[in-house]
């Protein structure tokens, strides 16, 4: 229920002021603005009667946000030791233990 509100609350705050923006234009331009005022005038009825529905829903917004603020807490973003790698395996091949840097391996493909 809450997407549905959000979608039509935006989609009918943009039309409104849409709708506003059509209107100066209108006026500068000398056009009739009679179309344009209606739907001004149904676009604000219809934000009107949101606001009790937003008000109702304000307690549950804020407790979400609240919540989801307290899981994303920094404490949250620890590093795992268990899985950190030391640093000693990096650059040895597994099978022999023996390191071997990254130049010598390209230098002797060169080489051949």
């Amino acid at each position: 229920m809450e997407y549905h509100y959000w979608t039509s609350k935006t989609k009918t705050l943009l039309s409104y002021l849409i709708n506003l923006l059509a209107i100066i234009l209108a006026k500068l331009e000398g056009s009739d603005i009679e179309e344009l005022r209606w739907n001004t005038i149904v676009d604000r009825t219809v934000l009107e009667r949101i606001r009790p529905l937003e008000n109702k829903l304000h307690y549950q917004i804020e407790k979400l946000l609240r919540t989801n603020v307290s899981n994303d807490s920094a404490l949250n973003f620890r590093p795992d030791v268990d899985e950190l790698e030391s640093s000693e395996d990096e650059g040895e091949e597994s099978n022999t233990g023996v390191y071997k840097s990254t130049e010598n391996r390209c230098r002797s493909l060169l080489r051949t």
